[in-house]
Parts: C-alpha cells; sequence; structure tokens
C-alpha cells in the first residue's frame, strides 16, 4: 500500500515554483528577490500603396499595411503591477500578434462642380496569448495531486496570490485553453460627395462601420489560490499556510466560453 502524501508534501510543490531569494533584506529595504529582466519585442512591419489612373476624371488607390510582432510577458500577462509582488512566470506567456489591413480609394469627378469618394476598408487583428513552454506550466509534471473542483483546468498549475504583500504571487489568468485569443475583424465603408454652386460648396457623407471581436474570457479555470495572514485559518505566515494547505480563498471556473461581439455605427454629414 502506497502512503498518501500529506498537505505539507503537497504544498511543497507548490513552494518549490518560487525563486530562491538572492538578495539580502538587510540591506534592501527588506526584500530578498531582486531581478532585471529583459524582454525582447521583435516586430516588422510592410506598407504599400498603389495608384491607378482610370482616367482623367477617375483615379484609385489600393493600400496595404501588414504587421506581425512577438509580444513576450514575462511576469504574467496582465496586471503585472497590480498583483502586488508578482514574480517571473514560470514560463513567458508569448503572443504572435498580427495585423493586416486594405484600404481601396475611388475617386470619380462628374463635373466641375460634382466630385464623389468612395472608400472601402478592412483591417484584421489577432492577439494569441499562450504558454511558451506549457509543459512547465504542468500540474502532473510537477506532481501536483490536485485536479481541481471542476476539473477542467487543462493541467495547469493553479495561481498562487496574496494581496497584501505579505508574499511573492505567482499570477496567471485563466482562458489559456490552451489559447487566450482576441480576434477582431473591421469593415468600413465611407461615401463622401462635394458639390458647387457658385460662390458655395457644400459636402455631404454616409458612414458604415462594423466591428467583431471573439475573446474568451479570463476567470481562473486553472484555479486560484489566494492567502493572506488575515484568514481565520492563517498561521501568520502564507508560505506556511501554502505549505499546509491553509487557504484563505479558492476560485475555480469552468473553462471560458468564447465572447463573440459584434456592433455596427452608421454616421452621416
Amino acid at each position: 500500500t502506497l502512503a498518501r502524501p500529506t498537505a505539507a508534501a503537497r504544498g511543497k510543490v507548490l513552494l518549490n515554483l518560487f525563486p530562491q531569494p538572492n538578495a539580502d533584506p538587510a540591506v534592501t529595504g527588506g526584500y530578498n528577490y531582486f531581478d532585471n529582466l529583459l524582454v525582447d519585442q521583435p516586430n516588422h512591419q510592410f506598407l504599400t500603396r498603389l495608384d491607378f489612373n482610370i482616367s482623367d476624371n477617375t483615379k484609385m488607390f489600393v493600400r496595404y499595411n501588414m504587421q506581425r510582432e512577438t509580444q513576450n510577458f514575462v511576469v504574467g500577462l496582465w496586471w503585472r503591477n497590480g498583483a502586488p509582488a508578482n514574480v517571473p512566470a514560470l514560463t513567458p506567456i508569448t503572443a504572435p500578434n498580427r495585423s493586416d489591413s486594405i484600404t481601396t480609394s475611388l475617386t470619380h469627378v462628374f463635373d466641375p462642380t460634382l466630385t464623389s469618394e468612395t472608400i472601402l476598408a478592412m483591417t484584421y487583428i489577432d492577439f494569441p496569448n499562450q504558454y511558451e513552454d506549457r509543459s512547465k506550466m504542468s500540474r502532473s509534471g510537477y506532481g501536483y495531486p490536485y485536479n481541481g473542483v471542476l476539473g477542467e483546468n487543462q493541467d495547469i498549475i493553479p495561481a498562487m496570490l496574496t494581496w497584501g504583500n505579505q508574499a511573492p504571487s505567482l499570477w496567471s489568468p485563466g482562458g489559456l485553453d490552451p489559447i487566450l485569443f482576441a480576434t477582431k475583424w473591421q469593415y468600413a465603408i465611407t461615401q463622401n460627395f462635394t458639390k458647387v454652386w457658385g460662390t458655395h460648396t457644400a459636402k455631404a457623407g454616409v458612414f458604415w462601420e462594423r466591428i467583431t471581436n471573439a475573446q474568451p474570457g479570463d476567470a481562473s479555470s486553472h484555479g486560484a489560490i489566494i492567502n493572506e495572514t488575515w484568514g481565520s485559518n492563517s498561521t501568520g505566515n502564507t508560505f506556511a499556510d501554502l505549505l499546509m494547505g491553509r487557504v484563505t480563498q479558492y476560485q475555480e471556473s469552468q473553462k471560458n466560453t468564447v465572447r463573440d461581439i459584434a456592433w455596427n455605427r452608421w454616421e452621416a454629414f
């Protein structure tokens, strides 16, 4: 018969995820860990425009813009300053972001007094946040035996947080199941007219835009352990509480659903 691991043995798995002290708090104002993180964010862009002289009265251009970047988050995806004493993540969250946009403009002069301009535009943007090395977030890989309350944690180690700065935090959002994305489309049509009457010029136009966004929520599907010294079961030391399994609060959600949002806008002048 195999002996069941004690609460301390299970808590030690979580404690071992935190970095070791590397500074003397007696000379650093009470802090025992420092790090200076340099983050690369490679980016490249491309822009081109083609002009067409269709006739003396009709001109058109097509413009295309492309951008690619890799955005790295080494101290959590968000709330790097909001989550107290957040230490570097077990693995960075990386986002190979991309955007593409194309615009077409057609201008036609009907006569010396009337001009029409039609503009069509479309933009695509994607922010696919994901763990750089998912194995470094694996519960089973670290030997952490709990599968959560709802069992939808995607084998991701729970987030750990203290709001009162009693101890460092290893905070990570939910929704990385496996990609916490935000995918957006934008479509727009503009129609403008300019009319000259004698010494007067009148302008009129309409504008339509549609924007869509598909994005899952970021609730703690992997679980979030919150330890505070004010908890009724606290030992007075959040590290000891984590070791002994004395949790002040625990949060967990089901797998985050994708929130599909869209809206239209009309304007006229």
